[in-house]
């Protein structure tokens, strides 16, 4: 079944809002089976989105809408629909009775022209909306199938989750089932290499890889009538996969190297501090994106400059004049000054140059050094990261929440 999806709404296109509704309402349907092979994106104009639909009548065989629903003078998508099919549009009074009890039970105002909404296809399936007013529709004419779908997140997700997903399983009658494994200190080379046998011979599952900044991630997609056939088909090639790459898994599917590290942190009864120069405190930032971080992180230093170096962590002045602050000696000290200062189990540090300039034959843009301070030792290892400043800071947290990960793993 080839879908494609019609997100409405000039804000869109324009770009002063990002469209997260089409990314989702994509994985759900490749879940189940269901080729997304379109996405388009149009302005509330009624004649711009009757030619989006009536090339996708010709090329697709399901239809998703987007928005249009509402009862404003621009929201024009269920009429279009209804043009393209030579249908035309009829009140549905129990629809209408519904919008008024729900602005009565609101204590809203309600104009006239929110009645619109309870305006249908004629031969559709009105869809109830639990979280709004504007109803979806489900129209099934000449061997094509239209779902108009709320804009709002909060109506369209739920809406599909309840309704449109089991008649879609019912459809098509096919089960999707994806993990995705999460590599990190290893580069998609050579995981690609290393799984080609079953990346060229194998077809269900289907197993390719993906690169990330300061990761790789290998995702398997197997098919089956029923989700037990397709665990059963995904089952022994994920084995194959974590066997070959063991060492380097840190999770799978939603996880994140900062939701593992806190995660593994906690198991251990243990806390980390560090001390940033280069990445300008991105990395105590990341961590902290991760609910329960508190429990295993009290300070975070950033120190920019070769005087807080010494002043806040005690680097010595005499390394910073000799050997420079990137470099191995100061990131040593800057681990170890801030594991001490802060009396956490683990103290990671790392100085380095993300550019665009301030590099050298010596010292190239990317260079990067990170320390790594336990009670029993410290040590230091050194990086040299390819790309803009940006993916250089990102780079360089990777490293550091993989490094963690791998220690206390």
């Amino acid at each position: 079944m080839i879908c494609e999806i019609i997100s409405v709404g000039t804000e869109v296109v324009t770009g002063d809002i990002i469209d997260t509704n089409a990314p989702y309402l994509s994985k759900e349907l490749i879940s189940l089976g269901i080729d997304v092979m379109f996405r388009v994106s149009v302005r509330d104009d009624d004649e711009t989105i009757r030619q989006a639909l009536t090339l996708a009548k010709e090329r697709s065989d399901l239809i998703i809408t987007i928005g249009g629903l509402g009862p404003t003078y621009d929201d024009f998508t269920k009429e279009e629909v209804a043009s393209v099919n030579g249908l035309k549009l009829v009140r549905d009074e129990k629809i209408a009775l519904k919008i008024k009890d729900y602005f009565e039970k609101t204590g809203r105002v309600m104009t006239e022209n929110n009645l619109s909404q309870a305006d249908i296809i004629e031969g559709s399936n009105p869809i109830d909306n639990d979280n709004g007013t504007a109803p979806g529709i489900l129209l099934e004419k000449d061997g094509k199938t239209f779902i108009l779908l709320p804009g709002p997140p909060n109506e369209l997700k739920p809406m599909f989750e309840n309704k449109i997903k089991p008649y879609l399983i019912n459809k098509t009658g096919k089960f999707i089932l994806e993990r995705t494994v999460k590599l990190s200190g290893i580069g998609e080379s050579f995981v690609e290499n290393d799984l080609k046998d079953l990346i060229l011979k194998v077809k269900n599952p289907i197993i390719a890889t993906y690169a990330k900044t300061g990761e790789c991630h290998v995702k398997l997609t197997a098919e089956g009538n029923t989700m037990e056939e397709a665990q059963k088909i995904l089952a022994p090639y994920l084995e194959k996969v974590e066997i070959r790459f063991s060492k380097y898994i840190y999770g799978y599917d939603s996880d994140t190297l900062s939701g593992k590290a806190v995660e593994l942190l906690k198991k251990k009864g243990m806390k980390v501090s560090f001390c940033e120069s280069c990445t300008g405190g991105f990395i105590s930032k990341t961590i902290t994106d991760v609910p329960g971080a508190s429990d295993v992180f009290d300070c975070g230093m950033v120190t920019y400059s070769n005087e807080m170096k010494s002043r806040l962590v005690g680097v010595s002045p005499i390394a910073l004049s000799k050997v420079g602050a990137v470099s191995e000696e100061v990131a040593h000290q800057m681990a170890k000054g801030v594991r001490c200062l802060s009396g956490a189990d683990i103290g990671i540090s790392v100085t380095g140059i993300a550019g665009p300039g301030g590099g050298s034959d010596e010292k190239p843009v990317g260079l990067v050094y990170m320390g790594f301070s336990t009670p029993t030792s410290t040590v230091t290892k050194r990086f040299h990261f390819r790309g803009n400043r940006e993916k250089v800071r990102q780079s360089t947290v990777n490293a550091v929440l993989s490094a963690l990960i791998n220690y206390l793993k």
